[in-house]
């Protein structure tokens, strides 16, 4: 989760917009306001990646300039930028992370993006 923020705030991509959100049939939490269009941003998109890699919920992290992160199944994190966010892509294979140029499967298009 770290490395994908780390990619973003690399490439200067501080808000990312709440798109395809679905609850899986659990409730909401109460202590994080999210909905559909939301722009988080900070401390909420850490804890809206925390909340998705528990599978609390699902949703799909965007701006309008091509970023994004997606969370998979088996805790895949496609994360894409028009960077590369080169430091942060080294940083996060240093620490023992896999990363791939891929396509994300939750993305529309044909955008590369970097899978964690």
């Amino acid at each position: 989760m770290d490395a994908a923020i780390n990619i973003l705030a690399e490439c200067d991509v501080e808000t990312l917009i709440v798109r395809g959100l679905e609850s899986g049939g659990v409730r909401k939490p109460v202590d994080i306001e999210l909905r559909e269009g939301a722009t988080i941003s900070g401390d909420l998109l850490r804890e809206t990646l925390q909340r998705l890699l528990r599978e609390e919920f699902w949703c799909r992290l965007e701006d309008d300039h091509g970023s994004y992160v997606h969370v998979g199944w088996d805790y895949y994190l496609y994360v894409g930028s028009p960077c590369a966010g080169p430091v942060s892509v080294e940083n996060a294979r240093a620490n023992g992370l896999f990363v791939e140029p891929f396509v994300s499967p939750y993305k529309e298009g044909n955008q590369r993006s970097g899978r964690i």
